[in-house]
């Protein structure tokens, strides 16, 4: 009885962790233009975020439980999108 509770407690938790994710109200584009270089580019795009307005998010990034966010994405871009 016991394990049969406990599955069924899985599964709810599952079904429940599954759905769909909020809408941002926060909405982030980067792009460059063509005087920038006419030729694709490839790298990574790295956004810092930090609550913390006394130094650059850049230097706030460490191992410490108040670090900063950092979220990336490697992109091979042309000069007409967005990334």
């Amino acid at each position: 009885m016991t394990r049969i509770s406990l599955l069924f407690s899985c599964i709810a938790l599952l079904v429940v962790s599954c759905g769909q994710p909020k809408n941002s109200k926060f909405d982030i584009a980067v792009s460059f233009d063509e005087s920038v270089s006419t030729k694709n580019k490839d790298g990574r795009l790295l956004l810092m975020l930090s609550n913390d307005d006394s130094k650059e998010p850049r230097f706030q990034i460490n191992d410490n439980d108040d670090t900063g966010i950092v979220i990336g994405n490697s992109h091979v871009a042309n000069i007409t999108s967005s990334i």
